[in-house]
């Protein structure tokens, strides 16, 4: 889980220019301090729905994400980028 996660992160940061790693640090440690000023604030019996909240946000981030691996690749007719931003726009 949590190693894998670790993991990919390292692998795409390996990967950035690192104009794009300055910026991408302070908005995940923006939304890092967020989610645990968030987390602390619930309750384990609010726990559920704070579950729910944040899945409706993995969502938005999946269709966010479908949208701009169509931009960056686009291509008209029924290629394999194609289909996976559809799909990932109505599964997210």
């Amino acid at each position: 889980g949590i190693v894998g996660v670790f993991g990919a992160l390292v692998a795409t940061f390996a990967s950035l220019p690192s104009g794009v790693v300055a910026t991408a640090t302070p908005l995940m440690l923006l939304g890092g301090g967020v989610g645990l000023a968030w987390g602390m604030r619930v309750s384990p019996i609010a726990l559920p729905q704070t579950v729910a909240a944040f899945h409706s946000l993995v969502g938005l981030a999946a269709m966010f994400t479908s949208i701009g691996s169509y931009w960056a690749n686009r291509a008209s007719g029924s290629t394999m980028e194609n289909v996976a931003a559809i799909l990932g726009d109505f599964i997210g």
